[in-house]
């Protein structure tokens, strides 16, 4: 009997030992994943200066989990030791899940901006007569862009808010020599580098957005050169949100959306349809312009194309629906998301609604 005792005893410790290693197998797995994550963001995002925001926050909460995992970890160990192992797989489970959430909140909404300065274009335009660089100082910094005198002193002038890809100079020169100038005809144009973009300080984001929205627009309308009373917006692509939202805290002659957009919700699902319920969450550029739209008192022009294949039409007519005193929709066939500026439709459009403001 005392042998078979010891024997039994003798069989538990290995059992005990074996259930340690396997515990220790597995914590150490686990903090080699989360380690290796880490490395990866110092890798991947620190090294770059665009994302240096993006890795910074990754970084913080692949720490935060490195320390909470092992705290839970001493705990459990502590109190219920044969949980160590279910513990284990559960905190490897959520480990992942708040890494993946984190990644895509903090990561996504830099995918939608391109920062850049056309240094030829720039070049060019200091050439062009009639055109004028702006600079303008901000409590956030500095906004830079240009002005093109192309009507008299006090004429209407329209502000325009570039879509993600474009920039003050290249949309200006292209402006000047693409025939597009006509649809502008008797109106001075304004266009302002977005922050992180051309010369203007800071870095995009919807916050950021907001603020060079109205700095823009607040800095024009106290120029003597310019009426405030005449003032057009003209938001295009991912600038819609920014003109939907100045004109809803100000009081401009008209608004023009082209291939606009309801909120960021849509622009996300837009690339991938999984932004809903819970899931809404991870959006961290919102924009809500169908909130914004609410507030706007004049009757604006919308241009949406069936064929847009990055803002769904339908994300247009949603927020079509959302002025008090109506729109004019104008829907397009067959021109793609690239394609406005290049069509002589767009181009009527535009100048038929401007000669209408500003025959007011």
């Amino acid at each position: 009997m005392m042998i078979d005792n010891n024997t039994t005893e003798l069989k538990q410790e290995i059992e005990k030992g074996s259930h340690k290693r396997y515990g220790v197998l597995i914590n150490n797995a686990i903090l080699s994943g989360v380690a290796m994550s880490v490395i990866t963001v110092l890798v991947w995002f620190l090294l770059s200066g665009t994302v240096k925001s993006v890795g910074a926050a990754l970084l913080i909460a692949a720490l935060t989990l490195i320390i909470l995992d092992t705290l839970i970890f001493m705990g459990i160990q502590k109190v219920i030791p044969k949980w160590k192992i279910f513990a284990a797989i559960v905190l490897a489970i959520l480990n992942i899940v708040i890494l993946f959430s984190v990644t895509i909140y903090v990561l996504a909404p830099t995918q939608l901006f391109y920062p850049h300065f056309d240094e030829e274009s720039y070049t060019e335009l200091k050439t062009r007569p009639g055109t004028e660089e702006l600079a303008v100082k901000t409590e956030h910094g500095v906004i830079s862009g240009w002005m093109l005198h192309n009507g008299e002193a006090s004429a209407p002038l329209v502000l325009y808010f570039c879509g993600n890809g474009e920039n003050s100079s290249a949309r200006m020169l292209r402006i000047l020599d693409n025939g597009s100038l006509k649809s502008f005809a008797g109106c001075n144009i304004a266009i302002f580098d977005y922050p992180g973009y051309g010369k203007t300080s800071g870095s995009p984001s919807e916050r950021s957005l907001k603020e060079f929205g109205l700095a823009a627009y607040d800095a024009l309308a106290q120029r003597e050169d310019v009426d405030p009373d005449r003032i057009i917006i003209f938001g295009y692509s991912i600038g819609t949100g920014v003109a939907d939202y100045v004109a809803s805290l100000r009081e401009p002659a008209g608004l023009i959306l082209m291939a606009p957009y309801s909120d960021g919700y849509d622009l996300y699902n837009g690339f991938a349809n999984i932004f809903h319920g819970p899931m809404r969450i991870l959006v961290g550029f919102r924009m809500e312009s169908n909130h914004f739209a609410e507030k706007v008192t004049i009757s604006p022009l919308i241009l949406a194309s069936k064929s847009d294949e990055m803002v769904n039409y339908d994300s247009s007519v949603r927020l079509s629906q959302k002025f008090p005193t109506g729109c004019t929709l104008r829907t397009l066939e067959n021109i793609g998301h690239n394609d406005f500026w290049g069509s002589e439709m767009v181009l009527t459009y535009i100048e038929e609604y401007l000669t209408e403001v500003n025959a007011r």
